[in-house]
């Protein structure tokens, strides 16, 4: 097993009245044990006697010995080996309740709570994997991946943040894993919770729009619209800039997660078109459902776009040199830029 220290960085740690708090969710701040449990368990064999009392059926080629065979929907989906009630779909999201499994081939973070780092974990279960059941999770957009605190069986004692005993497993920790965006760890729901019809979704306030500000004209060249939100995405939700003309229909001239797109007007939906425009960003799920509440839009006046005069034909054209065709053209910046004049005659540099 490889380990590699990694700083805790992102996650808030608060040591009060003897508890931690990392990211929302309440933690012992030192390992506590009791003596209640009568051995050591596997992690399978925790798993399966907390959910169905005991050992799963086997069917032809599988026996379902390690974490690693669970992972598939011939377990989770089949009546035959879960039973009609106890039936999972896999999720791509990880809330409280879900089982955790972890392939051999994933590389996870585990938090040393004795260092108060992440370590890099790998060859998990020894080449078995390792399954558990999710306490509480959380994602985080800043490191791509979800913030699991796993309750589990014979995972090492030194990443413990609660050691304890559960039914006959005196073995048991809860752990706060960190899990990188990737196929191999898996999240499995109970049907009926995935199935289940949802309340009503409350609309997510509109990111608001500040750059090119409202009401601007610059030469049709491009721009890098801009905007903030407090709002964190979630993995299957993304950021859908629209624009459109003066009583033409809003259209989506790209789709992004940061907060941030560049445009060359030259090659947008409008190309070739001058005047009034709008823009505005929404935030749309990966099935296409705009969560966003209705926002204002912006206004940007795009004005014609000088053309050089066509060569003579006694005098071939010669390329011009920036010092020729923009004398006054300023030292370009660093970054993404575009350069462009606005009505006024005002000519600047555009930069990410």
């Amino acid at each position: 097993m490889k380990d590699k220290a990694i700083t805790l960085g992102m996650f808030l740690l608060l040591s009060v009245a003897g508890w931690a708090t990392i990211v929302g969710f309440p933690l012992p701040a030192s390992a506590a044990s009791n003596t209640q449990g009568t051995g050591a368990c596997q992690c399978v064999t925790y798993v399966v006697n907390k959910l169905f009392g005991g050992p799963r059926p086997s069917i032809p080629g599988h026996n379902w010995d390690t974490a690693a065979e669970m992972a598939t929907p011939l377990y989770w989906g089949n009546k035959a080996v879960v039973g009609e009630t106890k039936l999972r779909n896999r999720s791509n999201t990880a809330q409280r309740g879900d089982i955790i499994i972890m392939q051999p081939d994933a590389v996870v973070y585990v938090w040393n709570p004795q260092t108060d780092q992440l370590i890099e974990v790998s060859n998990i279960g020894d080449g078995a994997g390792h399954v558990g059941v999710v306490a509480e999770a959380e994602y985080s957009n800043d490191w791509g991946g979800w913030l699991i605190l796993m309750r589990s069986a014979n995972w090492s004692s030194n990443w413990a943040v609660t050691l304890l005993s559960d039914g006959a497993c005196d073995n048991v920790t809860d752990s706060v894993v960190f899990v990188p965006n990737g196929d191999a760890v898996s999240f499995w729901r109970r049907t009926d919770s995935v199935t289940q019809a949802q309340p009503a979704r409350a609309c997510i306030p509109p990111p608001v729009q500040y750059d090119p500000p409202n009401g601007r004209s610059f030469a049709p060249l491009g721009t890098i619209f801009r905007w903030q939100t407090n709002y964190q995405l979630q993995p299957n939700e993304v950021f859908d800039v629209m624009a459109w003309p003066e009583n033409g229909t809003p259209t989506k001239i790209g789709t992004t997660r940061d907060k941030l797109l560049a445009v060359e007007f030259f090659q947008w939906a409008f190309a070739g078109r001058t005047g009034n425009f709008y823009w505005i960003v929404r935030i749309r799920d990966t099935n296409g459902t705009d969560l966003t509440c209705d926002g204002a839009p912006f206004l940007m006046t795009l004005g014609e776009r000088s053309q050089p005069p066509a060569p003579s034909a006694a005098q071939p054209s010669q390329p011009q040199s920036p010092s020729t065709s923009q004398p006054n053209l300023p030292p370009r910046p660093g970054g993404i830029c575009f350069y462009g004049c606005n009505a006024a005659g005002q000519c600047f540099w555009d930069c990410q």
